[in-house]
C-alpha cells in the first residue's frame, strides 16, 4: 500500500513539471518540451533542460503550446498571452479580453517576456551601444638602392540599429626618405578623416549627411600663426623646410589677403621663399604671382613647351607679376637656325637661364629623392647654384621686382643681396 502511494505521488509531480512547460510538436510526430523564447517566422527557438537551446524550422512545427505569456507580432499588431494553436492559427488567451485567434500565415515574430524586452532595448540603445569597428596598421621597409619608410594607421567604426547608422574612420600616413642627402626628408604626413549618418524616414525612403576633414595649411590661413606654422612644415638638409601640399586634391580657394598673411609669415621666418605653382593656371596662380618679387617660368625649347609659355605668359599678362616673369630653359640643346631672340619672340618673355640636358644624371636623382643639386662633378648641379645665386645677388627694384637679366649679360656686376625673396617657379609643358 505505501510502495503504490509512493508510485502515485511520483507521477503526479511529473505531470504537474509537463503542464507549467511550453511544448512544440513537429510535423514528423516529436516532440520537444522547455521554454519557447522566439521566433522571427523562419525559426523558432525553444530552450530545453538537457539539449539546450534548439531551433527549428517554423515550417516544421506541427503545433505548439506555452504556458507562460508570449507576445505574438502580426504587420497590424502585437498580442501578449499564453499560445495555443487550433486549426492553422494561434490562440492568445489575453486578459482580460479573451481568446484572440492570428492565423499562423499573418505572425512575423514569437517572444517571451525577455526577448521582447531584450527587443524593445535594441530599438533605443544609447549612444555606446552596439558599435563594431577595427584598426589596421601597415608599415613599409625599403633598403639597398632606397631607403625609406612607411607607416599608415586606419581606423573605421560603425553603429547600425533598425532606424539609423553612424559610420566613422580616419587614416593617417607618415612616410621618409632616410638615403643619404634626401630632400625632403620627410615625403608625406597627412591625416584625415569623417564621419556619416543615415537615418530611415520610411520603409522606403531615407537621408543621410556627412563630413569629412583633412589636415592642410591653406584650410588654416585664417588663423596661421608661428605655433601652427612650424609644426606644418618638414625640416630638410642644410637649412631647407618643407611646407607640403595635401595628399589628396581638394576644391580650396584661399583669398588674396589669406595668401598675404600667409606669406607674410613665412617671410618673417625664412630670407627665402620658393612656392612651386606646377602647372596651374587659375586666381591662385596670378595672386601668388602677383605677390612674388620673380615670377620663373619653366620650359623646354620644343614647340609644345614653348607654346604652353607663352599661354601661361598671356594669362599672367593681366596681373602685377607680368613684369617680373622670366624664362627658365630647362634640358637645353642648342637647335640650329632658332635663337633666344625667336624663343622671346615666341614666348614674349626674357630668356634669364638655361639648365643644360643632363638626362642620365638627373633621372636616377629623381628615383632616390636625392638632389642632383648636392653632387659637385655634374654640370647639371653647378648650373643650378649658379642659378640660385643670381636670384640671390638680384637688386630689388622699385615695381617691388627683382632687376633679373640672362647671365651672360651681368658682366660680373656685384648686386646687393635682398632681405626678403620670394619666387615662384611656373612650369610650361611638363
Amino acid at each position: 500500500m505505501h510502495k503504490l502511494q509512493l508510485w502515485v505521488l511520483l507521477s503526479i509531480f511529473g505531470l504537474s513539471s509537463l503542464l507549467f512547460a511550453d511544448q512544440v510538436v513537429l510535423s514528423n510526430g516529436d516532440r520537444l518540451t522547455g521554454t519557447i523564447t522566439k521566433s522571427d517566422g523562419k525559426t523558432l527557438v525553444i530552450k530545453t533542460d538537457l539539449a539546450g537551446e534548439i531551433t527549428i524550422q517554423w515550417t516544421a512545427v506541427q503545433s505548439l503550446t506555452s504556458a507562460t505569456p508570449l507576445h505574438v507580432v502580426t504587420a497590424a499588431k502585437t498580442v501578449v498571452g499564453p499560445v495555443t494553436t487550433s486549426d492553422g492559427s494561434l490562440a492568445v488567451s489575453t486578459t482580460p479580453g479573451g481568446p484572440v485567434e492570428v492565423p499562423r500565415a499573418e505572425v512575423t515574430a514569437l517572444r517571451n517576456d525577455q526577448a521582447q524586452a531584450a527587443y524593445e532595448k535594441s530599438l533605443h540603445p544609447s549612444l555606446l551601444q552596439g558599435w563594431v569597428g577595427g584598426a589596421n596598421i601597415g608599415f613599409a621597409l625599403t633598403g639597398g638602392n632606397s631607403e625609406t619608410k612607411n607607416l599608415a594607421i586606419a581606423f573605421t567604426a560603425d553603429r547600425k540599429t533598425s532606424h539609423d547608422e553612424i559610420a566613422l574612420y580616419t587614416n593617417t600616413i607618415y612616410a621618409t626618405n632616410d638615403a643619404a642627402g634626401a630632400v625632403p626628408s620627410v615625403t608625406a604626413n597627412a591625416t584625415q578623416g569623417g564621419a556619416r549618418y543615415d537615418r530611415n524616414l520610411t520603409k522606403l525612403v531615407f537621408a543621410f549627411g556627412s563630413a569629412d576633414f583633412q589636415t592642410d595649411a591653406l584650410q588654416n590661413l585664417h588663423r596661421i600663426d608661428s605655433s601652427l606654422l612650424q609644426g606644418l612644415m618638414t625640416e630638410c638638409k642644410d637649412g631647407l623646410q618643407l611646407l607640403a601640399g595635401p595628399q589628396t586634391p581638394h576644391l580650396v580657394t584661399p583669398t588674396a589677403a589669406e595668401l598675404a598673411g600667409l606669406f607674410d609669415l613665412l617671410v618673417s621666418h625664412f630670407q627665402y621663399v620658393v612656392v612651386d605653382c606646377s602647372n596651374r593656371i587659375d586666381d591662385t596662380a596670378r595672386m601668388l604671382c602677383d605677390l612674388a618679387n620673380a615670377v620663373l617660368l619653366v620650359a623646354q625649347t620644343d614647340v609644345v613647351s614653348l607654346w604652353s609659355a607663352g599661354r601661361m605668359r598671356t594669362f599672367l599678362e593681366e596681373g602685377a607679376g607680368r613684369d617680373r616673369v622670366r624664362l627658365i630653359l630647362n634640358r637645353y640643346k642648342k637647335i640650329p637656325g632658332f635663337t633666344d631672340e625667336d624663343i622671346e619672340h615666341s614666348t614674349r618673355c626674357k630668356v634669364l637661364w638655361k639648365i643644360p640636358n643632363a638626362y642620365q644624371a638627373v633621372s636616377p636623382a629623381i628615383d632616390h629623392g636625392a638632389p642632383v643639386v648636392l653632387q659637385e662633378n655634374q654640370e647639371v648641379s653647378r648650373s643650378f647654384r649658379a642659378l640660385a645665386a643670381a636670384l640671390a645677388e638680384a637688386s630689388p627694384t622699385a615695381e617691388g621686382g627683382l632687376d633679373l637679366v640672362y647671365a651672360q649679360e651681368k658682366a660680373d656686376v656685384k648686386k646687393k643681396v635682398p632681405g626678403r625673396l620670394v619666387i615662384t617657379p611656373a612650369r610650361a609643358g611638363q
